[in-house]
């Protein structure tokens, strides 16, 4: 703010102590005022204005400002604001200043609550010096730079001058080459070498994050609608539900193949969540089966906003509604999270409810901990020992004596924990009750926690829903096909052991019964069998060493019969007591029979990939199934052919320019002969001068 009076016929008069107007003295002023200088004329006044108004901005940064927003246009703008705002504001302030003959802070005495303007008009001339003195630092470094003889700026060593941004820039071809890798989760600093040795440019990590953001970019979009239309046109069951306010609560998935495979084999589920997966923070649950190979197979999958009862409810609601074989649902294996337990039990009321052991085990080991309990270390260890036990317990009699000894060895409050949290429970955790009818022999959710971990070596966290579904199809692809190679080698190739086995002998037979996967188990309970028949000749006895129970030649009531649905090693044993035929295909349920199999595999029923028809969803034909013959001609429009002898002309332009002048000359007339007999309609036919050919 101007602060110095103009030098007009009403002046102060500073040195006699007196305000004189026209002469007359009206105020007296303090003799020790600060003396302060005025101005010599009107013309310097002025030019101190057009000083203090006019500096490096006008000429450097306002031309920038007026392109960058509309060029004339701009100026319309700012000329009015000018005029209206600027001039006005720009008056009053110098004639606060003159008037007064006072700073930016003191001219305020005359509105003391109006003290803080002056003081942020002080604070941002602090601010504008600081970097404007850096910018005069700039110009006056340059402008003494550019008087010497070789300018600076015209020298470049070949080291920096690589590393300049504009010369590390990738070409088109390489750029997209980039892109690709990027998809394809290449390593970056692999991806940093090959683009380097490929381009010869000078390559940074900068460079390739660059990359990978641009791509991450292109592909993170969560429009549900889009998606949702992709993943239909892949023909793939894709519903969305929403809460009564219109928020999305969960997207579920189940491509053909998924609802096939499930239909084939849903006597067991395994259900299980994992996390982090895409942007919206959205858990993924993954619905899996079990084959005859005794692979695992995704069933169905569901984001789900919230793991809340209602949209748990309607996760499973919706896979009955697609899936009308789910009524034949026997055993459910899943974790004790005690929201997603009691909606399987009212969704599958006939279906038997397990919770996986791993689960349980370090449920136990989180529970159970010296601040929780009020327990010490080694009462904790003693405690999980005894558990573990628990948990391995092969009958309720076992189950019972070990609880027990919990009760009498462990401090109370452990014992209480477990009897008010899992004894109810129990037939749903420790193993020996789990052997359901179609559990299948499985206790834990391993099958899941592996295919999660597959997930996340390939889906990125947070990622879009785009790209998740992307990557998601490509490893469910990836892994059909690794299963597809196990099924043909099932079917093709017959183990070494297979040979050499008697073709009369009940193994041989189960053996082509039976998959690979399901013979092993009953070649071994008639191993066991043989055994117990060699103790009963030698003891004359029938009970055996692991349980005693009532031998029947069709049926049994072990955990192994019941679990697996294949002939165990009581039956066998029975029926080696009255030698009658160990072999009988009405031992064995269908789903481990090799022609169960054959039925119900992809090897003979092929499908389209998902994957190809997801990253290709905007056209109406998918091509994903057919087989080009190169011996089939393919008739080309005028376009495709020039595109063609485009791309062979510009190979023969780079030959043709890779010589001397003189071949240069000779290769240009050979190819205007050419043309000019192509023009007339002959037949042009080149002879090798070396072989004559």
């Amino acid at each position: 703010m101007a602060s110095v009076g103009l030098d007009t016929k009403d002046s102060y008069n500073i040195k006699n102590g007196l305000k004189e107007r026209n002469g007359d003295v009206d105020v007296n002023v303090d003799e020790d005022t600060e003396d302060r200088g005025q101005w010599g004329s009107k013309w310097e006044f002025i030019l101190s204005c057009i000083g203090l108004s006019v500096g490096l901005g006008n000429v450097w940064r306002f031309p920038y400002l007026a392109y960058e927003n509309a060029g004339a246009a701009f100026l319309i703008a700012y000329l009015v604001l000018q005029f209206l705002i600027g001039k006005p504001m720009y008056f009053m302030e110098l004639v606060m200043g003159q008037f007064s003959g006072l700073g930016p802070t003191g001219v305020w005495k005359m509105n003391p609550s109006a003290k803080g303007i002056g003081i942020s008009m002080a604070l941002i001339s602090l601010v504008v010096a600081i970097y404007y003195n850096v910018i005069m630092a700039y110009t006056l470094i340059y402008f003494f730079s550019s008087m010497q003889k070789t300018l600076p700026w015209t020298v470049c060593e070949d080291g920096l001058f690589e590393m300049l941004p504009r010369e590390r820039r990738l070409p088109e071809e390489e750029l997209k080459e980039a892109e690709k890798l990027v998809s394809l989760q290449v390593n970056n600093k692999l991806m940093r070498d090959h683009l380097q040795d490929k381009t010869g440019k000078k390559v940074i990590l900068k460079d390739i994050s660059n990359i990978i953001s641009k791509v991450n970019a292109s592909k993170k979009s969560d429009n549900i609608e889009s998606l949702v239309s992709k993943l239909k046109k892949t023909g793939s069951v894709v519903e969305v539900f929403h809460d009564f306010n219109n928020q999305v609560q969960g997207v579920f998935y189940q491509d053909e193949e998924m609802q096939k495979i499930f239909s084939a084999y849903c006597d067991i589920v395994f259900v299980d969540a994992t996390y982090k997966l895409n942007d919206l923070r959205m858990p993924l649950y993954v619905i899996m089966i079990e084959d005859s190979l005794g692979q695992s197979e995704v069933a169905a999958i569901c984001l789900l906003n919230s793991e809340e009862k209602p949209v748990l409810q309607h996760l499973i609601k919706c896979f009955q509604k697609h899936n009308p074989d789910s009524s034949g649902i026997k055993v459910i294996m899943a974790d004790k999270d005690i929201v997603e337990r009691d909606v399987f039990k009212e969704e599958f009321p006939d279906a038997s409810l397990l919770i996986c052991k791993f689960h349980v085990l370090r449920t136990f080991n989180r529970e159970i901990t010296t601040e929780k309990m009020g327990i010490s270390s080694a009462q904790r260890y003693v405690a999980l020992e005894l558990i573990q036990k628990l948990v391995h317990s092969s009958s309720e009699e076992d189950y019972n004596a070990n609880l027990k000894l919990i009760e009498t060895t462990c401090p109370r409050q452990i014992f209480n924990y477990i009897d008010t949290n899992w004894h109810n429970i129990r037939n749903e955790w420790v193993l020996g009750l789990t052997y359901f009818e179609g559990s299948l022999m499985n206790t834990t959710n391993n099958r899941i926690e592996s295919f999660n971990q597959k997930l996340k070596q390939v889906i990125k966290l947070y990622s879009g829903l785009d790209l998740f579904f992307e990557n998601f199809i490509s490893l469910i692809g990836t892994l059909r096909n690794e299963r597809d190679y196990k099924g043909s080698v099932e079917i093709q190739k017959v183990p070494v052991h297979i040979k050499a086995m008697n073709t009369t002998s009940a193994e041989y037979k189960y053996s082509q019964l039976l998959t690979g996967y399901a013979s092993y188990f009953v070649i071994d309970e008639l191993k066991k069998a043989r055994k117990m028949e060699t103790i009963f000749k030698t003891t004359n006895s029938t009970s055996h060493s692991d349980d005693d129970m009532e031998l029947n030649t069709n049926s049994c009531t072990c955990n192994f019969r019941k679990s697996m649905g294949l002939p165990c090693k009581h039956i066998f044993f029975a029926r080696l007591l009255i030698s009658i035929d160990l072999f009988g295909t009405e031992l064995c349920v269908s789903r481990w029979t090799r022609s169960y199999y054959r039925e119900n595999t992809r090897l003979f029923s092929p499908m389209v990939s998902p994957s190809k028809t997801f990253c290709n969803s905007s056209n109406k034909v998918s091509n994903a199934s057919q087989v080009v013959d190169p011996r089939n001609t393919t008739l080309l429009s005028e376009n495709q052919k020039y595109k063609k002898a485009f791309f062979v002309a510009q190979k023969l332009a780079a030959a043709c320019s890779a010589v001397g002048m003189k071949e240069f000359m000779s290769r240009m007339k050979l190819l205007t002969e050419i043309e000019e007999l192509w023009k007339n309609n002959h037949t042009v036919e080149v002879e090798d001068s070396c072989t004559g050919k």
